[in-house]
């Protein structure tokens, strides 16, 4: 009679330790926090660029559709644009 039980007992245990229900004194392996993104300067510096082509291109085209020369609106605006904004490069 405790033969049978013993198996039984035993049996019982394998199959808990074996499906993962069960932990015979194992730690748990906690998942690691998840890490933070790195920030680059690199997006700022495309949305400069982005922006600063961008108003270029309108002004230029609000200069040429007053008559003014295309190469001379292009410089104009950049120049406008340099006054309006204090601005010298894209970031890096």
């Amino acid at each position: 009679m405790i033969s049978r039980f013993l198996i039984v007992v035993l049996f019982a245990l394998a199959v808990l330790g074996t499906s993962g229900c069960f932990s015979f004194g194992r730690k748990s392996k906690e998942p690691k926090p998840a890490k933070e993104p790195k920030i680059s300067n690199t997006p700022v510096a495309d949305m400069e660029k982005d922006f600063r082509q961008r108003w270029v291109a309108q002004r230029a085209a609000e200069l040429t559709a007053k008559g003014v020369d295309a190469a001379e609106a292009q410089a104009r605006a950049a120049a406008d644009f340099a006054e309006a904004f204090r601005y010298t490069k894209p970031g890096k």
